[in-house]
């Protein structure tokens, strides 16, 4: 899992854009629909294609209260090729953040293949 704050994905879109020689309007339209609390991104891997398949997969996201401020679930979304002769089938979720980390986030990544759960924490940057 790797979460990115609104900050660092601004300094993507602004890299990109100028790799791609976008308007400067384009950019900072692209930077406007930036979620203000980031983004996290659930690499899967699984030795079989199916069990990849985000299906299978729901991300919960709790705050610091334990309140629940959303919930993804998975689409019917294919692995990608293994990379490697012993490579795994792969995957990811993206999951954008309506409010900033204050002070810490609990990601849950639900498994309904392998009934299994597991736990994140993101906090505040400094």
């Amino acid at each position: 899992m790797t979460y990115k704050d609104r900050a660092a994905l601004e300094a993507e879109e602004s890299k990109h854009g100028e790799v791609e020689m976008l308007a400067k309007d384009h950019v900072t339209a692209r930077i406007a629909n930036i979620p203000k609390g980031g983004r996290i991104r659930v690499q899967i891997q699984r030795s079989q294609i199916e069990s990849a398949n985000t299906k299978w997969f729901t991300v919960i996201i709790l705050n610091a209260s334990g309140e629940e401020l959303t919930r993804k679930a998975g689409e019917n979304s294919i692995a990608q090729l293994p990379i490697g002769a012993h490579g795994n089938w792969w995957n990811s979720l993206h999951i954008n953040l309506d409010q900033e980390i204050n002070p810490y986030i609990d990601v849950f990544v639900a498994d309904t293949i392998r009934e299994k759960r597991s736990q994140f924490r993101i906090t505040r940057g400094r």
